[in-house]
């Protein structure tokens, strides 16, 4: 909404290429956030199969309508008292998220700002519909996935002597508050890591625990398992 030199704009700076028009001035919460409103089946919303709402978030700004839209906007309520705790309307053609699709190109543009609210709130809701937008917008291809208990953060590089696999273990009381208390320990992550056809990894390593990593290799792809994280672990997979 704002150019290089911090003037406001009219309307969005990227709103050819998303597919939007803003239509009202930015909206906070009054109490409660605004919510989603499932308005038909899509890849972005697995795991939602069995309610027709999810979390919205804090701040949006409203944007016109589209034609057929995954999500769409159920209005904010106030807080108190009870009996006015209640969205009205209850069905709006505002959407809560915007996709575009045309070759190999996708993209997604959601109205509000769902990843401050993730990080404030700590609501599931928010966590698994990023998780499924960036599984859609990258065609679900992953070259690292990892499952297991816990909340961690991973990163995956090439490096001269192979592959590092660096996790980091955010399970804690306070996971969304910028601080941790304390490490609880989580269990057996499991690992599958695309390497480029280039490269064949021979040997893993735990560098955090200085022990071997049994590893297994099929095609493009590495698997091990990560017995144990405390705060956090590394794994060097060492290639020829």
């Amino acid at each position: 909404m704002y150019d290089e030199r911090n003037r406001k704009r009219s309307d969005f700076g990227l709103s050819e290429v998303f597919g939007i028009r803003k239509s009202e001035e930015v909206i906070g919460t009054n109490g409660n956030a605004y919510c989603a409103r499932i308005e038909r089946p899509h890849d972005v919303l697995r795991g939602f199969e069995n309610t027709d709402w999810i979390a919205g978030a804090e701040y949006r700004v409203p944007i016109a309508a589209v034609d057929g839209p995954i999500l769409t906007v159920v209005p904010g309520s106030v807080a108190y008292p009870p009996e006015l705790s209640y969205p009205s309307p209850s069905h709006t053609n505002g959407p809560a998220l915007v996709m575009r699709q045309k070759g190999r190109s996708r993209l997604i543009y959601i109205p509000g700002d769902v990843e401050r609210t993730l990080w404030r709130s700590g609501h599931g809701d928010l966590s698994l519909l990023l998780r499924n937008c960036v599984r859609w917008v990258a065609g679900d291809e992953q070259p690292v996935r990892i499952d297991g208990p816990g909340l961690i953060e991973a990163f995956a590089w090439e490096t001269d002597p192979g592959f590092a696999v660096h996790v980091l273990n955010y399970t804690n009381p306070a996971a969304h508050k910028g601080w941790i208390r304390s490490f609880p320990p989580i269990g057996s992550q499991t690992v599958a890591l695309k390497v480029p056809d280039r490269r064949r990894v021979v040997r893993g390593e735990l560098l955090r625990s200085e022990t071997a990593l049994p590893i297994q290799v099929s095609d493009n792809t590495v698997t091990f398992t990560i017995p144990r994280v405390v705060d956090y672990e590394i794994v060097a997979l060492y290639a020829m």
